[in-house]
């Protein structure tokens, strides 16, 4: 038997160097169509490397080389499986996105950036007569915060089919590591302070809202927690009393009642895995009527713990008010 026959009666793969990659191709010894698939940056696999979330994502392209012996037209389909982390994790619909450009003889999928679906997907479709083409395929992995951490491998196959009943199949794995994160990120427009403005002595000032976003991939919750590491103070030392700053917690529940600042962490939130949800936090501060007049400076420390985790994250933000300073006149009347 010929030497060519008998590779070819085996299924032997052929291997053609790119330029700036692999091909990698198996056609069948009567296909009327074959189907190449090159990783444009190098490599066998297509790797979105390490993912951090809430980072710019990086993009992956795959040259898909489509040669037709016949006269018949054929369409390219793929078919993304799941990716899932070791913990069994699936990267939830939609995570990854395509863009498909090139492809000059027939049609591609609509313009512009795709989500990969998770069942078979047309990439393209040729002209009537049939004509080889190349498509480019670009990937992305978008880095949002709800992905959750781990280390993600999965499949893609790509199939091209001729009219004719002719099919090629090519199959690349996908890997993907998305990075633990666990972190506190101030959400608010203006300066990270708590500031209380002006207040009279046995007043109660106006409300200075907080808005903070918890960020966790992870499986464990979390805890944010607050506490006073410095009571305000003026310029002569003198400081408010410990109860006279207090807050209260926002959520879709409701508002918790207003609990005084100490010098002990004060619990505000539990928190699940979170996707980035705000969480906002009012301060207000009552003033006692014998306080002395000044502009009062404190130091307060917000801190998103894991449970079960020996790090976490932080915050410090300046807490500062104006105690007015007021005039009374006792007349005496002549006896």
């Amino acid at each position: 038997m010929p030497l060519a026959r008998r590779l070819l009666g085996v299924g032997a793969a052929l291997f053609l160097a790119g330029s700036a990659g692999l091909w990698v191709s198996c056609p069948a010894a009567s296909a009327a169509v074959t189907l190449a698939v090159r990783v444009v940056r190098g490599g066998l696999d297509l790797d979105f490397g390490t993912v951090t979330p809430g980072e710019p994502s990086r993009t992956e392209e795959l040259e898909l080389a489509i040669t037709s012996s016949g006269k018949s037209p054929y369409r390219v389909y793929q078919e993304f499986d799941a990716l899932t982390n070791e913990r069994g994790e699936r990267l939830p619909d939609g995570a990854v996105v395509l863009q498909l450009s090139q492809g000059s003889t027939g049609a591609r999928s609509a313009g512009g950036a795709l989500p990969v679906a998770s069942h078979s997907q047309e990439l393209f479709v040729s002209d009537p007569s049939g004509t080889s083409d190349t498509v480019v395929v670009a990937y992305a992995l978008p880095a949002r915060r709800e992905l959750p951490a781990g280390s993600y491998r999965g499949v893609v196959r790509f199939s091209v089919e001729a009219a004719g009943g002719s099919v090629d199949t090519q199959t690349l794995t996908v890997h993907a590591e998305v990075v633990t994160a666990v972190r506190l990120e101030w959400s608010g427009a203006g300066p990270r302070r708590v500031e209380l403005g002006e207040i009279e002595p046995g007043q109660r000032s106006a409300e200075a809202e907080l808005l903070f976003t918890i960020v966790n991939n992870t499986a464990s919750p979390t805890q944010l927690a607050q506490e006073l590491t410095e009571p305000p103070a003026n310029e002569r030392g003198e400081t408010l009393p410990p109860d006279a700053v207090a807050s209260s917690v926002s959520s879709p529940e409701g508002r918790t009642p207003w609990q005084p600042l100490g010098a002990s962490p004060q619990l505000l939130v539990t928190d699940e895995r979170s996707a980035g949800h705000p969480v906002r936090v009012a301060y207000a501060a009552t003033v006692p009527p014998e306080q002395p007049a000044g502009r009062y400076r404190g130091s307060l420390r917000v801190r998103l713990m894991p449970l079960g985790a020996p790090s976490s994250d932080e915050l410090l933000l300046p807490v500062e008010l104006t105690v007015r300073e007021v005039f009374t006149m006792t007349v005496a009347s002549a006896g």
